[in-house]
């Protein structure tokens, strides 16, 4: 049996919605790369107060085997999303991560990670201003596209939630704002053109915030916004 105890402990103390909380988004998606049927996610944004929740819930096909994810993040409700902390917990085979990481003293990351059993050294990073998680990047570009369609581009800084390799290192990136295809004409999203690690992919994002479509062409990815039972559904018979 997978053991999410932690993870149900955390989401209970720091994702419980209080009176005066309200879902903004509440989305499914599946991910192909290529031809193959590879996940399907849902995400939830909540603002709770002066803060912005979000929760998701990930399930990919890997090997013949269908591994979830759960990452929680919380960030201050303003233009800057000023991080406040993340979960992330994972379950590949017969391996357990979870990723516990707050900002302290306002500018210092401090993260544990535990792993198959087994704590890691702890990780402490400063935080300059105007960074924020990944997970948000969505929201930022809602509070920030009249900047960037003024500027044509903006420079943006990150926390990538789940990546160890990278030690939770500042990871920079440039959106840039494109001309409206068919499909943002249709839809009225804003079609956003990302530089981020090294790749480019495009993005489609409707007025509320919400992801509509994502397209990583170097790496064939593509993400699309479908109901909830389409998602559910998406990796039936999937080999």
């Amino acid at each position: 049996m997978r053991s999410y105890k932690n993870l149900i402990v955390i989401i209970t103390v720091l994702f419980s919605s209080h009176a005066w909380s309200q879902t903004l988004h509440d989305d499914w998606y599946i991910v192909h790369v290529g031809n193959i049927k590879w996940g399907y996610y849902n995400e939830k944004i909540e603002k709770d107060g002066d803060r912005l929740k979000y929760q998701q819930h990930y399930w990919k096909s890997e090997e013949g085997f269908i591994n979830e994810e759960h990452l929680g993040a919380i960030c201050m409700d303003n233009p800057e999303l000023t991080p406040v902390l993340f979960n992330f917990h994972s379950n590949y085979r017969n391996t357990e991560t979870t990723i516990d990481g707050s900002i302290q003293n306002e500018n210092v990351l401090v993260v544990k990670i535990k792993k198959s059993g087994q704590e890691l050294p702890l990780i402490k990073k400063g935080v300059p201003k105007k960074v924020f998680f990944s997970v948000f990047f969505p929201s930022w570009i809602h509070k920030n596209i009249d900047q960037i369609r003024t500027k044509k581009q903006i420079s943006f800084n990150t926390i990538l939630e789940d990546n160890i390799d990278l030690g939770f290192s500042i990871v920079p990136g440039i959106a840039k704002i494109q001309s409206p295809d068919d499909f943002s004409k249709k839809t009225k999203a804003n079609k956003i053109l990302i530089k981020y690690r090294g790749y480019d992919s495009i993005w489609w994002i409707d007025e509320h915030g919400s992801i509509l479509r994502a397209e990583m062409p170097k790496q064939k990815i593509t993400v699309e916004k479908v109901t909830q039972d389409k998602a559910k559904h998406f990796l039936e018979n999937n080999k």
